[in-house]
């Protein structure tokens, strides 16, 4: 009865000693993780930034990504704009010709 009285405390102190390092070993990971946790702040501020910034984009159409949208109704209003001065230009023109002629025949 002693030995066996003997082993159990024999076992109790493996076990304990077991939970004691098993202890240990979850603190200094806990310690690893936070430590690791604090030193990719930056890294995870930056991919967080960067996350919000895909998800902006993806909510925008396609032609504000290429730079397009509004740039191209200004550039279509240009060229309508310089078709109307165009045809301004020849119509002042064959006015210009039609008073020369008128001018030479009197």
């Amino acid at each position: 009865m002693k030995e066996d009285l003997v082993k159990v405390v024999g076992n109790i102190a493996v076990v304990t000693k077991k939970v004691d390092d098993a202890l240990n070993a979850k603190k200094i990971s806990t310690e690893a993780m936070e430590k690791a946790s604090e030193e990719n702040k930056p890294l995870k501020n930056d991919a967080s930034r960067l996350q919000d910034e895909a998800n902006k984009l993806s909510k925008e159409p396609m032609s504000n990504w290429a730079g397009l949208g509004r740039g191209e109704e200004k550039i279509a209003k240009l060229e309508s704009n310089m078709e109307i001065f165009a045809k301004e230009k020849l119509d002042a023109e064959e006015t210009y010709t039609n008073l020369l002629a008128e001018k030479r025949s009197l």
